[in-house]
């Protein structure tokens, strides 16, 4: 009889130890991610969260995209409060680089480096990981699964034609005008296009565009400093490549009248795209990094998709999203799609090459450059830079000496 009571009682326990295993499943807490917009949701939803068996809770930092403008200069500050009052968050969702070295100064976002996996961060390609690194001063605090860049493609016939060597990786803007004007003098191509631009005001704000690593518009107390070094030393350079190439544009060099254009790679690996303006099986085309900034090194490679953990949250899920959808098996779903993973490797390298036909590495391995978030909102940046349009106009037509039309820009931008 008392072995029967004992078996009963071992029962039991063994019972209770399985409803508390089961309860604890059940109450498994869900990953609370915050996106920047509302909008960004539908990317976790539909993207991040694809083959992943966890629950996720969604909440906004903002309650539409039209918010944001109003804090280009100050995000990471709204972030970081917006932590700070809302504690269960997991993870924040949804900023680009710029705004990763305030955060990381302000301490409420988790250093990655001794959570994630060790060999998952070295397979993070240098155009995503040294910015980020940058910013977390050697150290990871975020992680982008996907991210866009830009590539120097030139053509491999005319290069050939001229015997002249393809170009470098990486030279300064300087050293590029000057090749494009190799090309031009022995020959009848055009050196290089920047973009697909019809009109001066487009190639106004392309080169704009362009300028992007470097901070270009100063405030100072509140007055928007344009007559600087920057704006001469950088309307001279691309309004000569401008002038001195004769306005060549991206579609020319699809059709074999230029030398070299500046590409972003969605519009490289559209082969419709490229279809409408020439045969793809004529292209022959080869890729290397971009030119660089000597006052900021480094390419375009850009993302506003980073993910964070905060420092307030206890849930180890985090941790592990995060390893998933930096991984390899999530870098081999978004191949299939048309993102382009951050987890760089042999594999994802044929993957691609397969998919598109190129070698993308010179997209992969140029670190990309850290750039400064702007130092006005939203609205008045763009006030800015719209004004700069006549300016800049003047000075590429010849209407105007620069130092006199940087002075105008300037004070009519503090009226």
């Amino acid at each position: 009889m008392s072995k029967k009571i004992l078996l009963f009682i071992s029962l039991l326990v063994l019972l209770s130890g399985c409803l508390k295993q089961i309860t604890e499943v059940n109450e498994q807490k869900p990953l609370v991610i915050a996106t920047i917009i509302p909008e960004h949701g539908e990317m976790i939803k539909n993207v991040y969260s694809k083959n992943y068996d966890n629950d996720i809770e969604l909440k906004s930092v903002f309650p539409s995209a039209e918010k944001v403008s109003d804090h280009w200069h100050d995000l990471d500050a709204v972030i970081d409060e917006y932590m700070k009052e809302n504690k269960d968050i997991d993870i924040i969702f949804g900023f680009p680089t710029d705004y990763l070295d305030g955060l990381v100064k302000r301490g409420n976002v988790k250093k990655l480096n001794d959570l994630i996996e060790e060999p998952i961060l070295e397979k993070i390609a240098p155009a995503v990981i040294e910015p980020i690194k940058k910013a977390g001063n050697g150290d990871v605090y975020a992680v982008s699964p996907t991210f866009n860049n830009q590539l120097l493609i030139y053509n491999k016939k005319i290069f050939k034609e001229l015997g002249i060597d393809k170009p470098e990786s990486s030279m300064n803007w300087e050293e590029m005008a000057s090749f494009a004007d190799k090309i031009q003098s022995q020959s009848d191509y055009k050196g290089i296009a920047l973009g697909f631009i019809e009109s001066d005001k487009e190639f106004y704000w392309l080169s704009q565009s362009l300028m992007d690593p470097i901070q270009n518009i100063e405030n100072e107390n509140g007055k928007a400093v344009v007559d600087n070094e920057i704006n001469k030393k950088y309307w001279t350079l691309f309004s000569q490549l401008y002038k001195n190439n004769l306005k060549a544009t991206t579609e020319e060099f699809i059709k074999g009248k230029v030398a070299m254009a500046i590409i972003p790679i969605s519009q490289l690996v559209d082969t419709e795209f490229i279809e409408f303006y020439a045969k793809i099986d004529d292209v022959e085309w080869g890729l290397v990094e971009m030119p660089v900034f000597e006052e900021n090194k480094g390419g375009l490679a850009f993302s506003d998709s980073l993910f964070s953990i905060s420092a307030f949250s206890e849930n180890e899920e985090a941790v592990k999203f995060l390893e998933y959808i930096q991984g390899k098996e999530f870098a081999e779903l978004l191949t299939q799609n048309s993102f382009l993973p951050s987890y760089w490797d042999e594999d994802i390298k044929e993957a691609l090459i397969q998919k598109y036909g190129y070698d993308l590495t010179p997209a992969f391995n140029q670190p990309g450059a850290l750039f400064e978030n702007p130092q006005f909102e939203g609205k008045r940046f763009r006030e800015i830079r719209n004004v700069g349009e006549k300016y800049f106009i003047q000075y590429l037509n010849e209407t105007g000496e620069l130092s006199t039309l940087l002075a105008q820009y300037e004070n009519a931008v503090n009226q």
